[in-house]
């Protein structure tokens, strides 16, 4: 099987979604695959302390993402989530099409503190495509399939939770 393509038909992704499979071809920032088992994720060590050190900056030390960008950016060598997917696919000898951000930007960010993919979540089936070669449209948390504890967390399901607090906290302000 092709490493690109997890289904091969819409049905056998649901199948796969609903049985608790990673079926997404892109992986999150932080976690990597088993070559044996493509759905399966494992932590990547090379990208755990970025992950972690987003959360404790947001949790501990009340830092907002434009700063905590700023930090990355000019502290810390950390790999973007962009430059990372580019590094990894001209390691495989692969040519990656998509474009390449350089600088963390707020909208990283906000996407690794609000993805509960890091405290060992499994969320699928988050969007539907209406028709062949359609539009997918995002549906709604209910419609979701959750597997808790489905592989290895970075950060403890508690420190995620203080990270949505703070957010929500920040958006009634």
């Amino acid at each position: 099987m092709p490493h690109f393509r997890l289904c091969f038909s819409r049905a056998n992704c649901r199948k796969k979604g609903n049985s608790g499979k990673h079926t997404n071809p892109l992986l999150p920032y932080g976690y990597i695959k088993d070559p044996k088992d493509i759905t399966k994720l494992y932590v990547d060590e090379e990208l755990r302390p970025v992950v972690e050190l987003i959360y404790k900056l947001y949790t501990e030390e009340g830092i907002g993402r434009k700063k905590i960008c700023d930090i990355l950016n000019s502290k810390y060598n950390y790999p973007t989530p962009s430059v990372y997917y580019q590094m990894k696919h001209l390691e495989r000898g692969r040519i990656y099409k998509h474009p390449v951000q350089k600088l963390w930007s707020t909208y990283m960010i906000r996407n690794i503190l609000e993805n509960d993919v890091y405290c060992g979540t499994l969320r699928t089936h988050k969007k539907k495509t209406v028709s062949i070669r359609g539009k997918a449209i995002k549906l709604p948390e209910e419609e979701h399939f959750v597997f808790e504890n489905h592989h290895e967390a970075i950060i403890s399901k508690d420190t995620f939770n203080l990270a949505q607090e703070i957010r929500k906290r920040k958006l009634n302000t």
